[in-house]
């Protein structure tokens, strides 16, 4: 009984790295099938990043494959973010709300200040470039944008002029750095008398110089 006990203890032991082995086998198999319909059904819908993304991912696959694995790096492998479609593949709904939101923001004097037709032109472009979960975002940075190019303690520049500002920047604004507190410092050691003694123009031109680099060299919308 015991030497029977024993036999059996053993061929359990055994047949689990068996089992384990014809359980990832099939879900390899699963898994490739699945991946086949999601990229046949969302390939178009991604935009320039996300493919990236899925190639290196696949090409990745691919190589384990073909046995040419890469030995193990520093640390685990980054999660892939989501995807992030384009508004205009969202759901209807989602699309909908958005759109008229950008739109309202488009065609109000605190925004772009556009005709109702052009703002509508303004929506249909936006939603084929940005995520609709972009729209909150891109209109809170372009509103800091053009209020600190319009204001007298920032810019100082016409009300035309702030919107070409802001929507020149929108895509690049680092929007930790506190650039307006930063300016005005430096604008104010420029034009003071203790400081260069610089004229208002010239004070404008300095702190400008130094901030902006600064202020535009990140990609808060990933594209």
């Amino acid at each position: 009984m015991m030497t029977f006990l024993a036999l059996f203890m053993s061929f359990s032991v055994m047949a689990q790295p068996v089992q384990n082995r014809a359980n990832l086998e099939a879900e390899a198999k699963k898994l490739s099938l699945q991946m086949k319909i999601l990229v046949d059904r969302n390939v178009d819908r991604l935009d320039e990043r996300d493919l990236t993304q899925l190639v290196r991912s696949l090409e990745r696959s691919k190589d384990i494959l073909l046995g040419q694995r890469p030995g193990p790096g520093p640390g685990p492998i980054p999660p892939i973010p989501a995807p992030r479609y384009t508004c205009d593949r969202a759901s209807a709904s989602e699309y909908q709300q958005t759109f008229i939101k950008v739109k309202n923001f488009a065609y109000s004097s605190s925004g772009l200040d556009m005709s109702s037709a052009a703002a509508t032109n303004f929506a249909q472009d936006w939603s084929t470039r940005y995520s609709c979960a972009d729209a909150d975002q891109f209109i809170s940075i372009f509103g800091r944008l053009k209020n600190f190019a319009y204001s007298t303690s920032g810019l100082d520049m016409s009300a035309a002029a702030s919107i070409d500002y802001a929507q020149q920047g929108v895509n690049s604004l680092c929007e930790n750095y506190n650039f307006e507190a930063e300016y005005k410092n430096l604008y104010n050691f420029a034009y003071s008398t203790s400081g260069l003694d610089l004229s208002a123009a010239a004070a404008k031109d300095y702190a400008r110089q130094r901030v902006e680099p600064q202020m535009f060299q990140c990609r808060p919308f990933n594209f």
